[in-house]
C-alpha cells in the first residue's frame, strides 16, 4: 500500500511536470513565433507607416522629400513592435487557454476580445516609449534616433508626453487588438465549421486574406484615436516670447518702455487633444489618413497572422522547443 500511494504521488508529479513543460513549450512557440513575425512585417510595411505618420500630422501636405524617407524610424518601429508583439500574443494564448475550459463555446467571441485586449494592455506599456521615439523621427520633430530618445525618454516634458500618448494609446491598441483577433479567429471558425464553404482557411493565403480584412477593419475604427494619439507625441510645447512697447505718460523725454511676456504652451492630454482638434479641423480631421493607416495595418497584420499560424504549427510539428 504504502508502495503503491509512493507511486502515485510519483505518478502525480511527473504528470504536474509534463503538464508544466508542455505549457512552457506552448509559451515558448508563440513568444517565438511573434518576434520572428513581427521583424518581418515590420520591414515589409514600415514605409507605409511613415506615410501614415506624415499625413496625419501635416493633413493636406505632401512634400516631394516624402518617398524619399520612407524607411526613416525603421530602427525604432522594430523596438517599438517586435518586442510587444512577442509579449502581446503570449499573453493573449496565456488568457485564452486559461478561460476557454471555463466559458461556454458560445461566447467563444468575448474570449477572443478579452484575451487579446489583454495582450494590447501588457504590450502597450512597451510599446509606448519606443513609438514616441519612432513618431519623433518619421514626423522630422528630430533628426536621429539618438536625439529622439533623449528627448522622449530623458527630458521630464518627455517623459510626461509619453504618459500622455500611453493613455491615448490605450483607447487605440485595445479596441484595435480586440477586433482584429477577434474578427480572425471568428472567420476562421466559421469558414471551418461551414459545410457550404469550400475553403481552407488554415492555409497561409486563407490566413493572409482574413488576417488583412481583420486589420484593415480595426485599423479604420481605430483611425481617430490614432489620429489623437500622434498629435499628443508630436505637439508643440515650445516657449515663446512676446514683446510689446510703448511711451510713459508725462515723461518729458518720452522714454520708450518694452514689456516681455513667455509663454509656455501647456501639453494637452487626450480629452483636450480632442476637443481642439474637433474645434479647429471638425469631425473629418479624426480621420486624416485613415487610407494610410488601413493601407499599413491590413497588409502588415495578414502578413503577422498568417506567419504567426505558420511559425507556430511549424513548432508543434518539428517540436522545435524538447
Amino acid at each position: 500500500r504504502d508502495k503503491t500511494g509512493r507511486d502515485g504521488r510519483l505518478e502525480k508529479r511527473q504528470n504536474s511536470s509534463s503538464l508544466f513543460r508542455d505549457r512552457n513549450r506552448k509559451q515558448q512557440r508563440n513568444d517565438t513565433a511573434a518576434t520572428v513575425v513581427a521583424i518581418d512585417g515590420e520591414m515589409d510595411t514600415n514605409s507605409d507607416d511613415t506615410t501614415t505618420l506624415t499625413t496625419t500630422t501635416t493633413p493636406g501636405k505632401t512634400t516631394p522629400k516624402l518617398f524619399d524617407n520612407l524607411y526613416e524610424g525603421l530602427a525604432g518601429n522594430l523596438f517599438k513592435e517586435v518586442p510587444p508583439s512577442a509579449v502581446y500574443l503570449g499573453v493573449y494564448e496565456t488568457v485564452k487557454y486559461a478561460l476557454a475550459p471555463k466559458i461556454s463555446p458560445m461566447y467563444l467571441l468575448w474570449i477572443y476580445l478579452v484575451a487579446s485586449s489583454a495582450g494590447e494592455v501588457v504590450g502597450s506599456i512597451i510599446r509606448a516609449p519606443a513609438e514616441a521615439v519612432k513618431s519623433l523621427v518619421q514626423s522630422k520633430a528630430e533628426d536621429s534616433t539618438l536625439e529622439a530618445v533623449q528627448t522622449a525618454l530623458f527630458t521630464d516634458d518627455g517623459r510626461a508626453n509619453v504618459v500622455r500618448a500611453w493613455s491615448a494609446s490605450i483607447a487605440r491598441d485595445v479596441p484595435f487588438g480586440g477586433i482584429q483577433l477577434a474578427v480572425f479567429e471568428t472567420m476562421k471558425a466559421y469558414i471551418l465549421n461551414n459545410p457550404n464553404i469550400e475553403i481552407d482557411s488554415s492555409t497561409l493565403l486563407s490566413e493572409a486574406v482574413i488576417g488583412a480584412f481583420a486589420g484593415g477593419l480595426g485599423a479604420f475604427v481605430t483611425a481617430p484615436a490614432d489620429v489623437v494619439t500622434t498629435r499628443i507625441i508630436t505637439q508643440d510645447t515650445a516657449t515663446t516670447t512676446t514683446t510689446t512697447s510703448g511711451t510713459e505718460e508725462g515723461d518729458e523725454s518720452a522714454t520708450a518702455t518694452a514689456t516681455a511676456n513667455t509663454q509656455t504652451a501647456a501639453p494637452l492630454g487626450v480629452l483636450e487633444m480632442g476637443k481642439r482638434i474637433y474645434r479647429e479641423e471638425g469631425i473629418g480631421a479624426f480621420f486624416i489618413g485613415w487610407e494610410a493607416r488601413v493601407g499599413y495595418w491590413a497588409p502588415a497584420i495578414g502578413i503577422f497572422l498568417s506567419c504567426y499560424c505558420s511559425v507556430r504549427q511549424a513548432g508543434i510539428t518539428y517540436d522545435l522547443f524538447p
